[in-house]
């Protein structure tokens, strides 16, 4: 679990601004839309429908390790970002694929903060 300030709510109306608004990094397991925007720490949801996992504890179960592989990946660094993971299809994917493709997100969103300054 994220620590309360690293974690994005939903519910709240300007964060679903951030689904239409934000920047789109579509990867093959994952769909990323991010948005700089004010509070200093980044702010990260995690999404995994149920056409992806029929069962809770299943989607909560990679829910966690997804949050543990941002945390290694040192996404919660990140400052001034709002992220929103959906989770498109998780069928045979390892731990090492998971932190591969999450680290090359990393890295293309850290590259577009370069050139937008």
């Amino acid at each position: 679990m994220l620590a309360k300030k690293n974690r994005l709510n939903l519910s709240k109306s300007d964060n679903k601004k951030l689904l239409s608004l934000g920047k789109k990094i579509n990867t093959l397991h994952f769909f990323i839309r991010y948005k700089k925007e004010l509070p200093k720490d980044a702010q990260i949801s995690v999404l995994i429908s149920k056409k992806v996992l029929k069962k809770a504890i299943e989607r909560n179960k990679y829910r966690r390790r997804i949050y543990s592989l941002l945390r290694k990946c040192g996404f919660l660094n990140l400052d001034n970002i709002k992220m929103i993971i959906n989770v498109k299809k998780i069928n045979s994917l390892s731990q090492q694929e998971m932190e591969n493709e999450l680290l090359d997100v990393k890295k293309t969103i850290v590259k577009g903060e370069r050139s937008e300054k």
